[in-house]
């Protein structure tokens, strides 16, 4: 399934651990993001690579989201990630 997700005039793809470029960038970004939320921590790094740890850290965003803790990264996730960005002026 190539589901797409529309996140401020950018569409996004459905992400899953093992994907890479720069969709899974501008996650990782918005992942980062939360630190100051304390959500995550400043560990994640910025590579494009969905592994093992950007799947840790959207588990542990989908569960301060009361969503489902499968490290996939969909509408329902991209919107919560969209919705802390746009409060915060990103």
């Amino acid at each position: 399934m190539n589901t797409k997700t529309q996140l401020n005039n950018v569409t996004l793809q459905t992400l899953h651990q093992g994907d890479s470029g720069l969709a899974v960038e501008i996650l990782q970004r918005l992942l980062i993001f939360q630190v100051s939320s304390g959500i995550t921590s400043n560990r994640l790094k910025v590579d494009g690579n969905f592994g093992e740890m950007t799947a840790s850290f959207v588990k542990n965003f989908q569960k301060s989201r009361n969503l489902s803790q499968d490290a996939i990264v969909g509408a329902k996730t991209w919107q919560a990630l969209s919705e802390l960005a746009d409060g915060q002026g990103l």
